[in-house]
């Protein structure tokens, strides 16, 4: 028996195969035999055509000698070899497949208390940035929730029984801080929104209670207004029967919520009260000298009556011719020393150039003198008056009367004795304007219900 020849594959050499031996000389001839040629002509082009042919019947020959020859090998070299090799490993798989399996079992339960440490890994980490969150949010609502009146307000770390720190975050740290930081940032914002909310509130606050102050000190000053305008109109419309019931009314009128105006009413008061007991005072003064007159009058008539019953007398003496008596009659002054007096004054104001106007007045040189006034000055008080006016007229201050903003330096009260009376009334006069004594009065009382507080101040100081 033959010994077997053992062949190993490292040794195997292609080029020794008989089918492959001299194809690179027949190669080598086929194209030296067939050259290239560059066809200019038809001669050439099939020359070229030729050549091709060969060179291409040479490619496809080496073709169908490569699959036979690879078929050849499947069949004599490759196919035995997997039959070998199919045997080899169909012995020593279930060896392995053994194997395998003790080595799968080891390696599921190696990767399920992997898996496990992943998954308690994994919660750990999870647990983190859940309390994380947890904290995170918790705080967020009580910040977007805050309102001015739990300023101020800081970062909660305490949830119920669970305290939030840095420490028990672990490698969680630094985004718990940030966390943290963002936090800080909401409330800092927040705590600036809601303090300016609150400056806006206070400010509106402070506008709206000056607006009800102001509203409350102007209704008191209204009101003491239109109480002071319905006293002077009262006063200056009042007649000498209404003296009483209005003297009694004004004394025994309430006084009304005046708070810090209590000052400026009670001066108001005080000018009315003035104002009442000149005016009473004129009015008495007028209807006595009225009453005066009458009696007056009376006895002139009373006078008169006696006069004609002495001729009626006398010429029943006559009838019966008795001896005429000396008879002396009874001597009838035309006018009395005070109708002379007063008289006499008037004369004087209307050389002096001043003219009868205001109903019961004479006015020229910056005074109003009232007929009032001619009857009951004494004659030092007279005399006084009649020097200043020459003064005033030697001066050249010759100009019709038109009051100017009604600023009225008011009467001057002779008190201490029987001559009450008010009376010189200085005005500050520009162009000629005839006004009558309503319509004069009636621009003051417009000027005083325009008027400014500090116009008013300054009018009562110059009245009182």
């Amino acid at each position: 028996m033959a010994k077997e020849q053992i062949i190993k594959i490292d040794n195997f050499n292609v080029n020794a195969l008989e089918e492959i031996k001299g194809k690179e000389v027949l190669i080598e001839t086929v194209v030296k035999e067939n050259p290239f040629i560059k066809i200019t002509d038809n001669k050439t082009y099939e020359e070229g055509k030729k050549s091709r042919t060969a060179l291409r019947t040479c490619r496809t020959d080496l073709e169908k000698e490569e699959k036979a020859l690879i078929s050849a090998v499947k069949s004599k070299i490759t196919d035995p070899i997997k039959n070998i090799y199919s045997g080899f490993k169909n012995s020593i798989t279930p060896f392995e497949d053994k194997q395998q399996e003790e080595v799968k079992n080891w390696e599921d339960i190696k990767e399920k208390e992997r898996l496990v440490k992943l998954r308690l890994e994994e919660e750990r980490k999870q647990k983190h940035r859940d309390n994380i969150d947890l904290f995170f949010n918790h705080n967020k609502e009580i910040i977007e929730n805050l309102s001015f009146e739990k300023l101020p307000h800081g970062i909660v770390y305490k949830i119920g029984e669970q305290e939030f720190s840095k420490e028990t975050f672990e490698e969680f740290a630094d985004v718990f801080e940030a966390k943290i930081e963002v936090l800080e940032f909401q409330l800092a914002d927040k705590t600036k929104i809601l303090q300016e909310k609150e400056d806006i509130r206070l400010e509106n606050e402070r506008l709206e209670n000056e607006r009800k102050e102001n509203e409350r000190k102007e209704k008191i000053k209204i009101n003491i207004d239109y109480l002071y305008t319905t006293w002077i109109d009262l006063i200056s419309t009042m007649n000498f029967s209404d003296i009483e019931f209005i003297t009694e009314k004004f004394n025994s009128e309430e006084q009304p919520e005046c708070d810090e105006f209590k000052e400026v009413y009670d001066t108001k008061r005080v000018v009315l009260a003035r104002m009442l007991e000149s005016k009473s005072n004129l009015l008495t003064s007028i209807e006595n000298q009225r009453l005066e007159q009458e009696r007056i009058d009376k006895e002139k008539a009373d006078l008169e009556i006696s006069a004609k019953e002495l001729e009626v007398e006398k010429e029943r003496f006559n009838k019966v011719k008795i001896p005429e008596p000396t008879f002396k009659g009874i001597i009838i002054e035309e006018k009395s020393p005070y109708e002379i007096k007063v008289n006499t004054r008037i004369e004087q104001l209307v050389s002096l150039g001043l003219n009868f106007d205001f109903d019961s007045s004479y006015i020229g040189f910056n005074f109003i003198i009232d007929v009032l006034d001619i009857k009951t000055y004494d004659d030092t008080k007279w005399d006084k008056l009649i020097t200043q006016i020459e003064e005033i007229k030697s001066k050249q201050i010759i100009s019709e009367p038109q009051v100017n903003e009604m600023e009225v330096v008011a009467s001057e009260i002779v008190s201490g004795n029987t001559e009450e009376v008010v009376v010189i009334h200085e005005v500050e006069f520009e162009e000629t304007i005839e006004l009558t004594f309503v319509e004069k009065r009636q621009k003051l009382i417009d000027w005083a219900s325009s008027a400014t507080e500090e116009q008013l101040d300054n009018l009562l100081k110059q009245i009182l």
